[in-house]
């Protein structure tokens, strides 16, 4: 029973709608735009000035959280139900060219508010500079033909931040190493629908061939796999969190991304977590039911009841 509702934690993660909402539940979105200013080039980023903070803000005008979730949400609903076995085909499409252009657009205006605050340039700095060298790392006077191409240079800065990105996001050939994964997630799905369906059967021959005991033994079955999830709840998915972030943590390869690759496990496994507490306090409420019925059983049925008195 246990390893039952454990694949029923699992299966419910195929459910698109249910992980973005627990996306949501734990700021998917911040996390992510607070860590990804080290995805970006140093160079352009020391020229334009730029810090983490900065590319936080540009992050939260170019794509805001409902666009990311939107996205998120698209990109499940075409890779859950290939990776689960549900589909051979693997189809996926987003277009960026409308977010690249608020990226472009919120990087000027960040590099232009930053320009402003700069001091007046000396003689010595104006002699030293050129257009090519890009933005100063002062303030040109004002009035000056110079000056007025600022807006021009912010903008070529900002677009070499964003060019990288592409006009949209397809797949319809999935990486190797997906297929390879696909087809232990394929695995994985059939074996929970045999424990399901072997662990229903086993449920109902029991309470056939038993009857009232029957009640009282999955009474006392299902109360103590309940106690067993809410237990597991308490300890094992801190536990399995902690192992998988000193795993990637302590990769060398995977450092860069490690605190990306965590915030979506620990998505994943608050997700499997909230499941199995809910279906615990079910587990308790079925056993006591149960249970209650069993001894109503036994009652009715005691040989110390006289027949004319039942």
């Amino acid at each position: 029973m246990f390893l039952a509702t454990f694949g029923y934690v699992v299966y419910r993660l195929q459910d698109p709608e249910f992980v973005v909402d627990q996306s949501r539940s734990v700021n998917l979105y911040g996390r992510l735009v607070g860590n990804i200013g080290g995805f970006l080039p140093e160079d352009e980023l020391m020229k334009s000035g730029f810090n983490n903070a900065d590319v936080t803000e540009v992050l939260k005008v170019g794509m805001d959280g409902d666009k990311f979730y939107e996205l998120e949400g698209t990109a499940l609903k075409a890779y859950l139900p290939w990776l689960t076995g549900k589909t051979d085909s693997l189809s996926f499409t987003y277009p960026l060219q409308e977010t690249r252009t608020k990226l472009t657009d919120a990087a000027t205006a960040r590099i232009l508010a930053k320009y402003g605050n700069l001091p007046v340039c000396t003689s010595a700095q104006l002699r030293a500079w050129s257009f090519d060298s890009g933005l100063p790392s002062c303030q040109l006077p004002s009035g000056t033909l110079r000056a007025k191409s600022i807006d021009n240079l912010a903008n070529q800065t900002a677009t070499k931040l964003t060019e990288g990105i592409p006009d949209s996001l397809s797949v319809n050939q999935p990486p190797t190493q997906l297929l390879a994964a696909r087809t232990n997630i394929a695995l994985a799905f059939r074996v929970i629908y045999a424990i399901w369906a072997v662990t229903l059967f086993l449920a109902l021959l029991y309470l056939l061939i038993f009857r009232s005991s029957g009640f009282i033994a999955l009474a006392i079955c299902f109360l103590l796999v309940g106690l067993l999830q809410i237990a597991f709840s308490l300890v094992g998915w801190d536990w399995i969190t902690k192992t998988i972030g000193d795993f990637v943590g302590g990769s060398g390869e995977a450092k860069s991304i490690a605190p990306i690759i965590i915030d979506l496990v620990s998505v994943i496994l608050g997700a499997m977590k909230t499941v199995m507490g809910n279906i615990s306090i079910g587990f308790l409420i079925s056993g006591g039911v149960l249970l209650v019925l069993g001894i109503i059983g036994k009652i009715h049925h005691s040989p110390l009841i006289p027949k004319d008195v039942r």
